[in-house]
């Protein structure tokens, strides 16, 4: 499933490990989210009260990803180390600073860090992981290569490697590239797992406002037999008779369709 790539991750015994300091970040990080309210990652000036009303997950990626700011140049194998962590917050931040490497780096070392997220797939067990990763690295990344890997994903056994298809395509639908999504999707309208059935309908909600009209055309042709979370999700940003509209059939939890 995976491309090889060499990993260039050795240090010489003098490099300091920063493991540890990330590992109290956190835990500091933890305790004071439980006296003080978390505040947003923005360089907007909110009033206060209106970070009451913020999401607490939302809040909690956004102080996360100030700690991997700060250790973005963090060496691989040490991210690695943290992404084995049975701490959630800790795999986290390993993956965010994945995210920001990625970014950062150029081509060969893009690789490599592609190739390694898609190696530690097993270790992705949330959403939280996987919606602020999967679109920047893995979507990021098969822009301009063959993007059969995603289909790979998306017929995987494991449900969150189909989670990491899904969120992936969400990079192409910001660059008006639907293909691959209405392709993933019609292969896991069957699928029994709630959070792959949310995901697909959200990024079928996101390809429908830039097109309506490709959205609904997916809709009609295959609403009777997408899973009831699904359809809602797709339909979350319709007007309301629109959405008595797709929502009038009684909906399965799941269906059996084959792929075309």
């Amino acid at each position: 499933m995976h491309s090889t790539f060499p990993i260039h991750c050795h240090r010489n015994s003098n490099q300091r490990l920063l493991i540890p300091s990330i590992l109290k970040d956190l835990e500091d990080l933890q305790t004071e989210n439980e006296h003080f309210p978390l505040k947003p990652l923005t360089t907007r000036k909110k009033p206060f009260d209106s970070l009451k009303e913020t999401d607490p997950q939302k809040l909690l990626i956004s102080a996360i990803k100030r700690i991997a700011i700060q250790y973005k140049k963090l060496p691989l194998s040490e991210i690695l180390e943290l992404l084995h962590s049975g701490n959630k917050n800790e795999r986290l931040c390993a993956v965010l600073i994945m995210t920001l490497q990625y970014k950062e780096s150029k081509e060969e070392q893009k690789g490599i860090l592609c190739s390694e997220y898609l190696k530690h797939t097993h270790l992705m067990d949330s959403k939280k992981l996987i919606d602020c990763s999967a679109s920047k690295i893995v979507g990021v990344h098969y822009q301009n290569y063959d993007r059969s890997i995603l289909y790979k994903l998306a017929q995987s056994e494991w449900s969150w490697d189909r989670r990491i298809a899904v969120l992936a395509c969400r990079h192409y639908i910001s660059n008006y590239d639907y293909g691959d999504l209405l392709k993933i999707a019609q292969i896991l309208l069957s699928d029994s797992e709630i959070q792959i059935q949310e995901a697909v309908g959200w990024m079928l909600n996101e390809i429908g406002k830039q097109d309506k009209e490709l959205e609904e055309e997916f809709l009609l042709k295959h609403r009777k037999h997408m899973p009831e979370n699904m359809l809602r999700s797709a339909v979350r940003d319709f007007n309301q008779e629109d959405k008595d509209y797709y929502l009038e059939f009684p909906i399965s939890k799941s269906a059996s369709v084959p792929f075309v």
